[in-house]
Order: structure tokens, then C-alpha cells, then sequence
């Protein structure tokens, strides 16, 4: 077996008087290229080559070959696999891997400026760890040989043959994106856009670049999504774990939720629905998961994400108008009496605000805002005008009680259009002093000329119930 002594590197000239890179006691032994790979493709080839070779394992592939084998290790499957029925009439070429094995290695190839193991990524002189450890990622020697663009140069083997993309583009290294832990999961979509790889990490501008190139555990430099909505995003490198991140949740501290830390190498339940806010998030009472009611924008009535781009998007995104209170609740809300008196159906009076019967919120989550059942806070003037002090709404009745802008009467909530008209709130006259019980109608507009037309029809968008008696002289 190979003794590999420890690498200590000279600078080499130049490929024309090449130093050799991962110095050692080295034997000539047998090498994939000169002598495995022929005899594999003599034997092995009409059964374990093409795009469907048997058991799935293809042994003109240098790297499906080691794969199945350690170094010096004689239990290795690839040396195993001789002594059943089927290969057994192999046995010489299950020798010659035995010795290439155990006693070779795993040699690629015999370079004069490379080890047998540049090519095995568990082998101490492999070119990417040489370089990594030795050079600490300067890659000015291997230009040398390889060209300054390391498409081959004067070795005539371009670095791109492996390499996707070229030794110097991310691909070349990593892969765009790495398929390492959840880099898919971050890049691909679908529960949110595609992150690029400044969400996490800093983008070097070229490979060089300092701080790039490194051999520790990559570095975390989260992007401004992470920080969004005051959140304080913070990586364990240990644990592998995110927390206090706003793609996580861990700007809500929504107690509701089931795992805003996630692992990064937990799998797809780290980001199921319901892992960064609950279903419902805390303070949706009784909500469950019909998210759409108020984020149509972002989910469908299946809770599948509809815009990607809206959600973990660093806001919190309702419906598609671009009012927030008509995303949930409509515009005006269909339920109930509100068209009557948001859109003034029975002509009474100008429309009504939500302000006159609800507390409207600074923000969504108001505390009181989100909850089952509407909140009734009747303290605009025209429930409490004409002295009501104190207007209330009787839930389980559905009816208002002591406002003045339906005076005596106690309408029900959807009770319809015969539930109001005129009249029905103070008599025709008003039974007080100041009217004579035999006024009609049609008088009202020789004291009131602002509320109401000759004739009697009230006049629309007036001062009829406006929280005061107007009288006009």
C-alpha cells in the first residue's frame, strides 16, 4: 500500500520541468486509465455500460467504480462481488481489482506533476484537497498547466471536463445551486420566490475574491429578507439551525407555530404549513385555515400558495384590491345590513362610515381586530347624537338598542328593507311641542329644508341623520 507522506508543496516553474504537487513514496502500480478501465470494458462492458446497465452500476465511470471500494480495504464490495456465481468466471480481472485496491490505491492515472489519487475525493493528494489545504484555494500554480483560463492550456486537460461551467463559476464548485442541505429547497420556489444566494451568503464578485475561498464551514451573512419586520436572524453553524429569522416566523413570535428554528438539514417538514405561523397564527380566533378569506392574494381555498411572490415576501399581503379592510371583508361587506347602510339603500341618509358602528384599527393586528365575532363600539355621532350616551348592540338579539339614529325603534340586523322607512324612527309629526299633531308629511320642508324635499322625500346625501336635529329658517 501507498505511504503518503505529509504534502508539502515547491513551486513549480512550469509544466515543461514540472515539480511534482503531492510528493510521497509512490510506486508504479496499476492505474484506472492504463490498466482497470481497459480490462473493464473487455469483461464488464456488454453488461455494466449504456443508460440502463445492469444492477445501475456503470464501470466505464471512474467514480461509480470507487464508490464501491476503499482504499486498501479488502472486505470492499467491489472486490466482494467476484466470489458469487455470476462473476465468478472473472477472476482474473477480480485479481487485478484486488491489487488496484488493496495495494494501488485507487490510482487514476501516473502524472508527473500528480499523484494517483488526483481523481479520488477520499484520498489525501486528491487535486481539490491539495489545492484547498496546500494552496489555500490560489490557483496560480495550477494555471501553470492548465491555461489562465483553465480550459487546458499547455496539459491539454481543461478543468471544465469535471467541472460544470468552468473552474472559476459557482458551478464549478458547488453547483448553481449546491444540492447540499436545503439549498434546493431555497432557490427552487413554490412556498415562496426563488431566493438568490444573497438571502444567505455574500456573492463574490469573482472566485478569487477575498473571504470566498476558504476551508472552514461557509459562512452565513443573511440578506434583507431575513431581517424583515424587525426580525433577528441568527445562525448555529453547530446545530445547523436557523432561528429568529422572518422567513422562518421569527418575526411573528407566534406561539401558534410549530418550528420557527429549523434545521437545515431536516428535510421538507422544516417549512410545512403551519411550521412559521400557526393554522390559525395566534390572535386569528377560530379562524382554522381558511386563509383565503383575508389573504386571497397569496393562497387559494386549498391553502396552496397562488403568488409565490407574495408570500415570504417580507409584508404581510391580503387580498388582491389594494385596500387592506376591502381584501378581507369586501367593499362594502355583503353581510347582514351593512349595504344598507354603507351604500344608503333605503335613501334615508348619506352613506354610512364603518367608523359609525366599529372601532376601525390603526393596523391588522389591533388587539380586539382579529377575532370570531365583529366588535360594536357605536361611538360615532350619529349613534350617539341627540344626547344617547349610551348606544349599545345586543348581539344575541341583533338589534341595536338606545341610538339616536334609529330612535325608538329596534330594527334587526338583516331584517330587510321593510324593517326601516320613514317614520318608523320618529312619528309623522314627531310627537313633541314643537309639532302639531296635524302636520303632514309634506310639511316637513317648511323647517327642515335641508333634510327633506318638497312633498316629503328626503333629501339624499342632506343632514338626515347626522347625530343632530337641523332646522332651517
Amino acid at each position: 500500500m501507498r505511504a503518503v507522506a505529509a504534502m508539502a508543496v515547491g513551486l513549480a516553474v512550469g509544466c515543461a520541468t514540472p515539480q511534482t504537487l503531492e510528493p510521497g513514496v509512490r510506486r508504479q502500480g496499476l492505474t484506472w486509465k492504463k490498466d482497470v478501465a481497459p480490462a473493464l470494458a473487455d469483461k464488464c462492458g456488454s453488461c455494466h455500460t449504456g443508460s440502463e446497465p445492469a444492477a445501475g452500476f456503470r464501470t466505464d465511470d471512474y467514480f461509480q467504480v470507487i464508490a464501491r471500494a476503499r482504499a486498501g480495504d479488502a472486505t470492499s464490495v467491489l472486490i466482494a462481488i467476484g466470489s458469487d456465481a455470476t462473476h465468478a468466471p472473472f477472476a482474473t480481472t477480480f485479481a487485478l481489482l484486488r491489487t488496484w485496491v488493496v495495494d494501488d490505491d485507487l490510482g487514476y492515472e501516473t502524472s508527473p506533476v500528480h499523484g494517483p489519487g488526483l481523481m479520488n475525493p477520499s484520498d489525501p493528494t486528491f487535486h481539490g484537497t491539495v489545492v484547498g489545504q496546500v494552496f489555500n484555494w490560489d490557483l496560480t500554480l495550477c494555471a501553470k498547466c492548465h491555461g489562465s483560463d483553465f480550459a487546458g492550456g499547455t496539459s491539454g486537460v481543461g478543468c471544465a471536463t469535471c467541472h460544470s461551467g468552468g473552474l472559476t463559476s459557482c458551478t464549478g464548485c458547488h453547483g448553481q445551486p449546491p444540492s447540499t442541505g436545503s439549498h434546493l429547497a431555497h432557490v427552487s420556489g413554490g412556498i415562496g420566490a426563488a431566493l438568490d444566494c444573497t438571502a444567505c451568503h455574500l456573492k463574490p464578485a469573482v472566485v478569487t475574491e477575498a473571504g470566498h475561498l476558504h476551508t472552514g464551514p461557509a459562512t452565513i451573512h443573511f440578506g434583507a429578507l431575513a431581517f424583515a419586520m424587525s426580525a433577528t436572524p441568527t445562525y448555529d453553524q453547530p446545530a445547523r439551525t436557523c432561528s429568529g429569522v422572518y422567513c422562518h416566523g421569527g418575526a411573528f413570535t407566534d406561539a401558534a407555530a410549530t418550528r420557527t428554528a429549523p434545521k437545515w438539514t431536516g428535510g421538507p417538514d422544516q417549512a410545512a404549513c403551519g411550521t412559521c405561523h400557526g393554522l390559525p397564527p395566534s390572535g386569528h380566533h377560530n379562524t382554522g385555515g381558511r386563509c383565503v378569506d383575508c389573504h386571497s392574494a397569496v393562497v387559494d381555498a386549498e391553502r396552496h400558495v397562488r403568488d409565490a411572490s407574495k408570500h415570504v415576501n417580507g409584508s404581510i399581503d391580503f387580498g388582491v384590491g389594494a385596500d387592506v379592510c376591502t381584501s378581507c371583508h369586501g367593499q362594502p361587506p355583503a353581510t347582514g345590513s351593512h349595504l344598507a347602510h354603507t351604500d344608503a339603500l333605503h335613501l334615508l341618509s348619506a352613506p354610512v362610515a364603518c367608523g359609525d358602528c366599529h372601532t376601525v384599527p390603526a393596523s391588522v393586528d389591533a388587539p380586539g381586530h382579529l377575532t370570531q365575532e365583529a366588535t360594536v363600539a357605536m361611538t360615532g355621532v350619529r349613534a350617539t347624537g341627540g344626547g344617547k350616551t349610551q348606544p349599545a348592540w345586543d348581539a344575541q338579539a341583533q338589534t341595536c338598542n338606545n341610538v339616536w339614529c334609529h330612535g325608538a325603534v329596534r330594527p334587526v340586523w338583516g331584517g330587510g328593507v321593510g324593517t326601516i322607512a320613514c317614520g318608523s324612527c320618529h312619528g309623522i309629526p314627531p310627537p313633541t311641542d314643537a309639532h302639531d299633531p296635524s302636520l303632514k308629511l309634506s310639511d316637513c320642508v317648511q323647517c327642515h329644508s335641508g333634510t327633506v324635499l318638497p312633498g316629503g322625500a328626503i333629501k339624499v346625501g342632506g343632514a338626515h341623520i347626522n347625530g343632530m336635529v337641523d332646522v332651517q329658517n
